[in-house]
């Protein structure tokens, strides 16, 4: 019991901390349970925004110490974008202080080239800079839709440096979203991004001890907070210093 109380303060203390520091864009984010959330519909296929405003309720009832909006629990790639923003909308007015992340959606390319009229750095400034008016505190952004699937972690540095550059006061989360391929950042990568602190929180889904270990040892002392997806490495994950859950179990049971 001493150790869940320790915990439980940790975790009310960087809270406050975020809170604090809401308009900065270097912040102490908030570690325990990210409940990536679900998008209640209406009997005729409409968002029910009183559903998602309860939804939300509850998972901070529960304990949540963030949340992930628009995410693919969400089924945010089937979403119009006018509905992702509304429900980033919906669940930032309801969650009040608690910080709230939100995906910038694009189209995710699959092919070595660029499809004609795309240009993915673009499309990724004008989505982040939509979503953060909306309201995220958190605009992630997904690690496969930086570069066409063969370019290197050089050409995502590359990407990722224009983003920051146009979109200056917006944090900034990372997703290696599975959908339509998993890519994963390699430590070196992670330690780059972190170093920015501009990167707050980081959705890892290698489903693997020894890269997660890699990634943690490449976040110390910067602002970047590691969550684990995989809720079955959840305890050696802790043990080894990781900051929180955000995975598909938090849908039902945060």
């Amino acid at each position: 019991m001493k150790d869940q109380v320790i915990n439980h303060q940790h975790i009310f203390e960087s809270e406050t901390k975020f809170r604090q520091c809401h308009d900065s864009t270097v912040c102490e984010l908030p570690e325990g349970l990210w409940p990536v959330m679900l998008t209640p519909f209406t009997r005729e296929k409409e968002v029910d925004y009183e559903g998602l405003r309860a939804l939300t309720r509850w998972y901070l009832d529960n304990g949540a110490a963030g949340l992930f909006a628009v995410c693919l629990s969400n089924e945010m790639e089937l979403l119009t974008e006018e509905e992702r923003l509304k429900i980033t909308a919906c669940v930032k007015e309801t969650a009040g202080d608690v910080p709230v992340a939100s995906t910038a959606c694009v189209e995710v390319p699959t092919g070595a080239s660029p499809a004609a009229g795309q240009n993915l750095v673009e499309d990724l400034i004008a989505s982040a800079r939509r979503m953060a008016a909306a309201g995220a505190d958190i605009v992630v952004l997904l690690t496969n839709s930086f570069v066409y699937r063969d370019e290197s972690e050089d050409c995502i540095r590359e990407a990722i440096g224009r983003i920051l550059e146009a979109v200056p006061d917006v944090r900034f989360g990372l997703y290696e979203c599975p959908k339509p391929y998993k890519r994963l950042f390699s430590p070196d990568l992670v330690a780059w991004c972190a170093k920015t602190g501009r990167f707050v929180f980081y959705k890892e889904t290698s489903l693997s001890l020894e890269i997660l270990k890699g990634k943690l040892e490449a976040v110390k002392g910067t602002p970047l907070k590691i969550f684990n997806a995989d809720s079955s490495l959840m305890y050696e994950f802790l043990k080894m210093g990781g900051h929180g859950h955000c995975g598909v179990m938090l849908n039902f049971h945060p």
